[in-house]
């Protein structure tokens, strides 16, 4: 991963986490990892490494190219949180095949 680009792949990681409505705590658990080491992750103070990611990949059952694109269109049209939380959740109804009509209106 780069290191010279703001932490996108953190944002999303949160936005993820919470998209699925799932707690640190669960999801500490879930990845054998401390609450404090995902708060670090979320928060940016820490880098997401590859076997985090993958690990990310496994709990979401979400490919890590997703993930990384994600990341990608995030870092490339410098979006907003809002933005890339509906990315995301367009992407979970769209691989559910939830009917899931979101519209972005400016404010």
């Amino acid at each position: 991963m780069n290191n010279n680009d703001k932490n996108y792949m953190n944002d999303v990681l949160k936005l993820l986490r919470i998209a699925n409505d799932i707690t640190m705590d669960e999801l500490a658990l879930k990845l054998n990892y401390s609450k404090s080491y995902i708060s670090n992750i979320e928060s940016g103070k820490r880098r997401v490494t590859d076997e985090l990611l993958k690990k990310y990949s496994k709990v979401f059952k979400i490919p890590q190219k997703t993930l990384l694109f994600f990341e990608k269109t995030a870092n490339t049209n410098k979006l907003k949180t809002q933005e890339i939380l509906i990315l995301i959740l367009s992407k979970i109804c769209s691989s559910k095949k939830l009917n899931c009509n979101v519209e972005i209106n400016e404010i």
